[in-house]
């Protein structure tokens, strides 16, 4: 399974990367990066991850990716404009933590 952390990996550091060059256009990379890991996450989760504290890390993870799609559809709806530094929090800061701890797991992944 080092061939998922590798991929996840390097996304990863490409979207970093494009964020730290080019700023905003980080955010089509960072989508790309979301969709790959939770289809990594679904994969894991269909095969039955045998070791107890992969899965347990899996379903956390998809636990943190829904209560952010439920969260951000909230206050999208309650504040329609919102400050720039509640932008870049809600679709920069806290997608790219959940992405960091979907790394952590691949690694975790990759070590067993």
């Amino acid at each position: 399974m080092k061939i998922l952390h590798y991929i996840n990996g390097m996304f990863y550091l490409f979207t970093i990367i494009i964020y730290i060059t080019f700023n905003k256009a980080g955010a089509a990379p960072q989508t790309v990066l979301g969709i790959m890991q939770m289809l990594m996450a679904l994969i894991l989760i269909i095969k039955k991850w045998p070791i107890k504290t992969i899965r347990t890390h899996v379903l956390r993870y998809g636990l943190l990716v829904g209560s952010y799609f439920l969260i951000l559809g909230f206050l999208s709806s309650i504040f329609g404009n919102m400050d720039d530094f509640f932008v870049i929090i809600l679709f920069v800061i806290i997608p790219m933590l959940i992405a960091t701890y979907f790394v952590y797991i691949t690694y975790l992944l990759q070590k067993q």
